[in-house]
């Protein structure tokens, strides 16, 4: 028989580039994530799921994520890799949103 299969879903924009693929896994618990533009570089918050530890971070879709504790991140590929030197320790995101500059500390648990 058929079995009803319900999938969580994230609409975003059509990208510009070709190349920007939409990260939807737990690279930071509750955010998706996609390639910012080539010129600007960093990784594009698409999506944040309420109450999750993203929203609770102060993360906002638009948010462009530039630098992980200092360490400047080119996409989302950059910042997997950050991510998984940190091991389970806090992260300071670095934020561009509408001009600004903020810092978000984010907990990753280590449950890979």
């Amino acid at each position: 028989g058929e079995q009803e299969l319900t999938l969580p879903v994230t609409l975003t924009e059509r990208p510009r580039s070709e190349s920007m693929a939409m990260v939807q896994e737990t690279l930071l618990p509750g955010a998706a994530l996609a390639d910012a533009s080539e010129n600007s570089g960093g990784a594009v918050v698409t999506a944040v799921e309420l109450r999750s530890p993203s929203a609770e971070a102060g993360l906002r879709p638009g948010d462009v994520i530039v630098a992980v504790n200092r360490t400047p991140v080119a996409g989302v590929a950059a910042l997997r890799d950050e991510v998984s030197q940190r091991n389970g320790k806090p992260l300071l995101l670095e934020i561009s949103r509408a001009g600004s500059t903020y810092f978000a500390a984010v907990q990753i648990s280590q449950s890979r």
